[in-house]
């Protein structure tokens, strides 16, 4: 009887005990929680600590495919595409190797890098943007443009090339329509700069009356570029820019053995080659490739009815051009605005806007009316900006001149004052 009387008060003192400790560690967690706020702080605090691209989903969460638009020039569904393309290249640089590794996801670099290209604002602007410090943005673009750029240039730019063919271009019915000899269009866009600090002149654009860079591309009748040549200085000539790059040309133009035979413009001086449509600044290209050119009017006299209609012709066809670049610089405000970072940067930057650039084509065909417009806006722009610095330097070296008459003036006048004071004195 004595043991059954003693189990049932040590069982009560053991339950006792346990859940005396459970109210002291419930008591212990209620006073770590005390303070805290009940309100929500991060309404994306699941996507930035379990995605692999918090910057990116952060930007997607908060406005859907159409803010991924309006950042970075594609909705969801062409940005997952284009990451498709070039997750495996971002994924192996960014992971392997020695060094410090840097805490952005591949995903995330490719949607900073675009937005970079699209917007082109102050670092510590565009820093502020994605919660980094300038230099620390400014670096990751510079990784960024550099692993990106030959790839997506080859991806994008060398495949078209590669697979261009006038065979292809009439199975396609995508050949010119005035001149269905030519196999694409070449021109130089020009784009503003800074002045360099040594030979300032070699970069200066008499017809832009501006500083700054010449590139030469190559647009297929389809609306892709095939080439992009480096930059030369603004003060080349774009016939001196196309006879450095006449290895491409000649090798491009070239016809191989199933095509057919023609009878269109220059066929019989150039009867291994198509044709290329160039601007009238490529006067005499005729005499290294089969070059279809506007005419060019002589000093003090106009066209003619027929060269005018000519001129008309071959622009009609060579638009082309001016739509790729009216497209490019809309995209891009790195292209389309002054480019004021080092200029040993800007071919990896160019080639990877028109890569980039080829690629929106392959979703929006380019328009006539709206992509060539807006290349003439860009171009009227550029000249608008090199008269006001020309009228600028103008009414300041008048102001000068001014101000020196003035003040020889005045110094003549002592001059005679004191010579007829000492004539009076004498």
């Amino acid at each position: 009887m004595s043991q059954e009387t003693t189990l049932p008060s040590t069982s009560s003192a053991k339950v006792s005990h346990a859940l005396r400790v459970l109210e002291q560690l419930r008591e212990k967690r209620e006073e770590e929680f005390a303070g805290i706020p009940t309100d929500a702080m991060h309404d994306e605090s699941d996507i930035e600590n379990d995605s692999s691209s918090p910057i990116y989903d952060k930007f997607y969460a908060n406005g859907g495919s159409q803010t991924l638009l309006e950042m970075c020039n594609f909705n969801y569904s062409e940005f997952e595409q284009l990451w498709h393309h070039c997750s495996t290249i971002l994924t192996q640089r960014l992971t392997t190797g020695r060094g410090k590794k840097t805490d952005v996801t591949p995903k995330d670099l490719l949607f900073i890098v675009l937005c970079v290209l699209k917007a082109a604002i102050n670092w510590d602007l565009m820093g502020s943007i994605f919660e980094k410090k300038g230099p620390t943005l400014q670096r990751l673009f510079s990784r960024g443009v550099e692993i990106l750029s030959p790839f997506l240039c080859e991806e994008f730019v060398i495949s078209y090339y590669t697979k261009l063919s006038m065979r292809i271009l009439m199975t396609k019915n995508a050949q010119f329509k005035n001149f269905p000899c030519a196999l694409y269009a070449t021109d130089v866009i020009f784009q503003q700069a800074n002045r360099p600090s040594l030979e300032g002149k070699l970069y200066f654009s008499g017809k832009h009356k501006l500083y700054g860079y010449k590139t030469e591309v190559s647009v297929a009748p389809t609306g892709h570029a095939i080439d992009v040549t480096a930059h030369r200085p603004g003060s080349v000539s774009d016939l001196v820019i196309f006879q450095g790059n006449l290895d491409f040309h000649k090798q491009a133009l070239a016809k191989h053995d199933n095509d057919d035979k023609d009878n269109g413009f220059l066929s019989v001086r150039y009867p291994d080659h198509w044709a290329v449509l160039l601007d009238k600044g490529c006067q005499g290209a005729q005499q290294y490739v089969r070059a279809i050119l506007s005419k060019k009017k002589t000093h003090g006299k106009l066209l003619s009815v027929e060269d005018e209609n000519w001129n008309a012709t071959v622009a009609s066809d060579r638009i082309i051009v001016d739509n790729f670049f009216g497209r490019l610089t809309k995209l891009w405000a790195v292209i389309s605005t002054k480019f004021r970072w080092t200029e040993e940067g800007y071919d990896d930057i160019f080639r990877l806007c028109v890569a980039l650039t080829n690629f929106h084509v392959s979703f929006h065909p380019l328009c006539d009316d709206e992509d060539a417009a807006h290349y003439n806006l860009y171009k009227n722009r550029n000249y608008i900006i090199g008269e006001r610095i020309v009228n600028k330097r103008k009414a300041t070296q008048k102001n000068y001149r001014e101000r020196r008459r003035i003040r020889q003036e005045i110094g003549q006048t002592f001059n005679s004052s004191d010579s007829s004071l000492s004539s009076e004195s004498m």
